[in-house]
């Protein structure tokens, strides 16, 4: 059986509520960012951007025209996986550079 180190099994029910929502928002926000990195690229490229909608798993920034040229259409569209990648590529000190540590439980 696999645990994750620093679970908080038997806290409180606002514990668990808090972690659920933070970690909501914190998605959210995600996308968001990623969404608005297309958004930004694509105006500081001339296009018009009409909206960005988010849905559950994922989102969209509507464009009414084409963009001009293939150039435009790929830096537009590597725009929002740059921003994620930029933000997982950062340095990491805490926990050996691991997001999360599975110890086997004996």
């Amino acid at each position: 059986m696999l645990t994750q180190s620093g679970s908080r099994a038997g806290s409180s029910l606002l514990v668990y509520w808090a972690t659920g929502l933070t970690g909501s928002a914190v998605f959210l926000a995600s996308l968001l960012a990623y969404e608005l990195s297309d958004a930004l690229v694509a105006r500081n490229r001339g296009l018009i951007v009409d909206h960005i909608t988010l849905c559950l798993l994922g989102g969209s920034t509507a464009m009414p025209g084409e963009p001009p040229d293939p150039r435009t259409v790929f830096t537009v569209a590597v725009a929002g996986p740059r921003s994620t990648w930029s933000n997982d590529l950062r340095p990491r000190t805490a926990n050996n550079g691991h997001l999360i540590n599975v110890h086997p439980v004996e």
